[in-house]
C-alpha cells in the first residue's frame, strides 16, 4: 500500500469515527498507523 492510498484510507475512517489517526513511515520503509483508541471506546459507551 501506497503512503497515498494509506493516507486517503485514513482521511475516511478518521472521518466516519471522528477520531485522529496518525499515519507514519518506520525507518525501514514499512506503513504504521496510529489509532486514539480511548476516543473510540468513550465514543462507543
Amino acid at each position: 500500500m501506497t503512503l497515498a492510498t494509506a493516507n486517503a484510507y485514513a482521511a475516511s475512517l478518521a472521518s466516519t469515527l471522528m477520531v485522529a489517526i496518525v499515519i507514519f513511515r518506520a525507518g525501514d520503509g514499512t506503513i504504521g498507523v496510529y489509532l486514539n483508541s480511548q476516543a473510540v471506546s468513550l465514543a462507543f459507551r
